[in-house]
């Protein structure tokens, strides 16, 4: 498991910006497409692993991740983070929204670094990302709180827009609603950095989160713009709904990007 301190983090991508800018990003292969199967109900749970391509800790995380979204009861993300990027191999998946994301977890699970790979199970609990013992364990007890998760639901009233209802919750309650986009897979060979010539297969890689609105417990619907993730072809999306931001997660549904209702 790879660690690095916010401080070293900000202070070497300082320090490599300018041979970062003569760095080509090396593109993995364009999405595969919606496998049609979407992910919703009771018992969703939201695995997000946190993963680089500069980081030699985590391709066996990323191949997990794989194995994991086969599971019906599991929306698995790849997120990718940018602080690695300064270290010799610029990772084209990589957001600094991500990276920020993970940061904020470091506030609400108590965590001194962020580190990759690194997996974060329904924004309530965290483990490396290739442990294949402590991952099931800790999937299996999100589920009995997402079984009284909300139940957001996604229809499409035209090919360009999303329309998203999260039904009436507990009074009082206070959540981020975010909006996701994800391929279904790339294979991409790295030519530098820890993992020159390894070629890996991610699955589920996030190319768009953005916050959408706000829910409060009481029912709501959002209408969101997806006409630029359709362009860029993102196969599939998602909508998370997250206490704090990035607190607990407390419903979740996917759909392939080409669904009309969910």
């Amino acid at each position: 498991m790879r660690k690095i301190s916010l401080l070293r983090a900000l202070v070497a991508a300082a320090w490599c910006a300018a041979a970062l800018a003569m760095v080509s990003p090396v593109p993995g292969a364009r999405a595969e497409g919606a496998d049609g199967k979407g992910r919703s109900g009771p018992g969703l749970v939201v695995v997000e692993m946190y993963t680089s391509q500069s980081c030699s800790s985590c391709p066996p995380a990323d191949a997990y991740l794989g194995e994991l979204a086969g599971r019906k009861d599991v929306l698995a993300l790849s997120m990718h983070v940018d602080y690695w990027n300064a270290l010799g191999w610029r990772d084209p998946f990589s957001r600094p929204d991500i990276t920020a994301r993970q940061k904020g977890y470091m506030q609400s699970l108590g965590t001194r670094y962020v580190s990759t790979p690194q997996a974060i199970i329904q924004g309530r609990a965290y483990a490396v990302g290739s442990d294949r013992d402590a991952l099931p364990r800790l999937i299996d007890r999100a589920k009995a709180a997402a079984k009284a998760a909300v139940q957001p639901r996604i229809t499409m009233p035209r090919p360009d827009q999303l329309a998203v209802h999260l039904p009436d919750g507990p009074p009082g309650t206070r959540a981020t609603v975010w909006f996701v986009a994800f391929d279904d897979r790339h294979t991409a060979r790295i030519t530098g950095g820890e993992n020159s010539g390894a070629t890996v297969t991610y699955t589920n890689v996030v190319r768009d989160l953005r916050r959408i609105g706000t829910w409060d417990g009481r029912s709501r619907s959002f209408e969101v713009d997806i006409s630029t993730d359709r362009k860029a072809g993102y196969g599939n999306c998602a909508i998370l709904v997250q206490t704090a931001g990035v607190g607990p997660i407390l419903g979740a549904a996917a759909v392939p990007m080409a669904s009309s209702t969910h």
